[in-house]
């Protein structure tokens, strides 16, 4: 984007418009121009909203400004065949070292009445954070599951970056009289620590 300047009116009428003045690049060559501020506030005179590259103070009215992490999204299907009455074991990949995983959504399919414990597993703890049911091809064949809010269900549950051994996984359990497909689509953000 090319830096710019527009040219007001003569001073003087008119409500006046609070400005910075500095020097910047116009077509290549240096120009004064001026900036303008633009402030949100509340109802006392002080209470201003500033943008900062720093920290606030404890008396500031503020908001800091700092360069977003990237995320990186992250994609896993998987699937299995389970026996008339048994169970399996879905896994997503182990999360990579030095991030924070927050999950978006868990999709799940299955060709037979199934039951799947989604979970997260964290080194030797494994919580489970939904169970959903589907009926296989004569009832409901796929069910979503996807927490209300992006920072519900992290890895590590801590909230610390992983070490190495944390994943999503579904254990999943063939309701039916005969054996099944089930399949098992993860997705969440990889956000570095």
């Amino acid at each position: 984007m090319a830096h710019d300047f527009i040219q007001l009116p003569t001073d003087g009428l008119g409500k006046k418009l609070a400005t910075d003045r500095l020097t910047t690049q116009v077509a290549g060559n240096p120009q004064e121009v001026h900036r303008e501020q633009d402030r949100i506030a509340g109802s006392e005179p002080d209470e201003l909203l500033d943008v900062r590259d720093t920290d606030p103070a404890d008396d500031d009215y503020g908001a800091v400004v700092r360069m977003a992490p990237p995320v990186a999204p992250a994609h896993h299907a998987t699937s299995s065949t389970v026996a008339a009455g048994g169970a399996a074991t879905l896994q997503a990949p182990t999360l990579p070292s030095g991030v924070v995983g927050k999950l978006f959504q868990i999709t799940v399919a299955s060709s037979v009445a199934a039951k799947f414990e989604l979970q997260r597993k964290d080194g030797a703890t494994t919580t489970t954070i939904a169970v959903l049911f589907v009926g296989g091809l004569a009832g409901r064949p796929n069910a979503v599951y996807r927490p209300i809010h992006k920072d519900m269900v992290t890895l590590p549950i801590s909230g610390a970056q992983t070490t190495g051994d944390e994943l999503w996984q579904a254990q999943v359990t063939n309701l039916d009289w005969s054996e099944g497909d089930v399949y098992v689509t993860f997705e969440w953000d990889e956000v570095p620590v």
